[in-house]
């Protein structure tokens, strides 16, 4: 996964917690009944959920950038490990 920058990675992360806000509230809903009820398996799997939902997110910037190391006029590269970084 490829971002531009910090500011791409945060803004990327707050359009993912948007985007799946429905799901994350229902999930912390279901944590509430689950404990109560002392499910502790599904209370587990809701938990999981909602990390997977704000942990695994894509760049919205990053996407579309087509790197290319040779390229002088770009104001990106790549290193070896695929990270990007802003030729400064």
């Amino acid at each position: 996964m490829k971002f531009v920058d910090d500011e791409d990675r945060f803004t990327s992360f707050l359009f993912n917690m948007l985007a799946n806000s429905f799901d994350i509230r229902a999930n912390s809903e279901l944590l509430i009944s689950y404990q109560a009820s002392a499910d502790w398996i599904n209370y587990t799997k809701a938990i999981a959920q909602i990390l997977e939902d704000l942990i695994y997110f894509t760049s919205d910037a990053g996407a579309y950038l087509d790197i290319n190391n040779d390229d002088d006029s770009s104001p990106y590269f790549e290193d070896d490990d695929g990270i990007l970084y802003r030729k400064d």
